[in-house]
């Protein structure tokens, strides 16, 4: 909807699910004149030669987004001054590490990775709220809710890394864990913002959740992570590409240790298998 310079509205973001996205921004100058396509599209035409376009999103609603926008570029911030706190922010974090010896191009290597495990997870929290995929609610909270973590990779340095530098906020990331098993029924294998995209194979949270645990890193409920990561070995499919409960396959695994493969040129008989991951579990 464009109301003078204000522009709002939603649309859907597709993944393995979908999730509604909101947006309210402001341009620069209003536009000359506007035509709405019978598709949706809404095409603005302005008579200056050069416009801004501030917008914030939220995963709640349009008016918090126009919160969101508020709060972060409201109050006529400028780009550079956005730049600055930018930079002020990042200096924070990748100054926790000092670095002696070395070379030049071995620094900048070290602290480009480093700037990289700033990438996830990320904090979907909104004034006390968040949306959830797991369960497709608004939920109220005190602490911060990640999403976004591809555990297949960063439970081997990336969480346990966390647990050194930012210990609170890996503790908030394990009852993020814990918030999705309850409101799904399972743990996430690489939880998303619409919901878990299962991929690859294995419950990688479960080690984070004991690696956490083991390193002094206990505020989460530790009693409900521990009733998901064994829901998620006793009860859960281990074929890749797949979240819910085990099937045939699963329940020979649990027997012998290992699936049966099939003969060349056999039909896959197992309807839960995936046509190009086929049958692989981690032992």
């Amino acid at each position: 909807m464009l109301k003078g310079a204000e522009l709002s509205g939603s649309t859907i973001f597709r993944g393995d699910d979908e999730v509604k996205v909101f947006v309210y921004g402001v341009f620069s100058t209003t536009p000359a004149s506007q035509d709405a396509s019978s598709k949706g599209k809404l095409v603005l035409k302005f008579d200056a030669p050069k416009v801004e376009w501030r917008y914030a999103v939220s995963f709640i609603s349009v008016e918090q987004a126009k919160k969101n926008y508020q709060q972060e570029l409201g109050n006529g911030i400028t780009a550079a001054a956005l730049a600055k706190k930018g930079e002020a922010a990042w200096a924070k974090v990748i100054n926790q590490i000092q670095v002696k010896g070395g070379t030049e191009a071995q620094k900048r290597s070290f602290y480009s990775a480093l700037y990289r495990c700033y990438e996830r997870m990320v904090n979907i929290t909104e004034d006390g709220q968040y949306y959830s995929g797991y369960d497709k609610q608004v939920h109220t909270s005190k602490r911060p809710f990640y999403v976004d973590d591809w555990s297949w990779d960063t439970y081997l340095a990336h969480h346990p890394l966390r647990t050194i530098l930012h210990p609170q906020q890996e503790a908030d990331m394990m009852q993020s864990y814990v918030l999705m098993y309850e409101q799904s029924g399972w743990v996430p294998t690489f939880p998303l913002v619409y919901g878990d995209h299962a991929c690859m194979n294995g419950f990688h949270s479960s080690i984070s959740f004991l690696d956490a645990y083991r390193k002094g890193v206990k505020d989460f409920d530790i009693e409900k992570a521990y009733e998901g990561a064994l829901k998620n070995a006793d009860k859960a499919t281990m074929l890749p590409w797949k979240n819910g409960p085990k099937g045939p396959l699963d329940d020979f695994y649990h027997k012998n240790g290992y699936f049966p493969a099939l003969a060349k040129g056999e039909q896959e008989t197992d309807k839960l298998v995936h046509s190009w991951e086929k049958r692989q579990p981690l032992p």
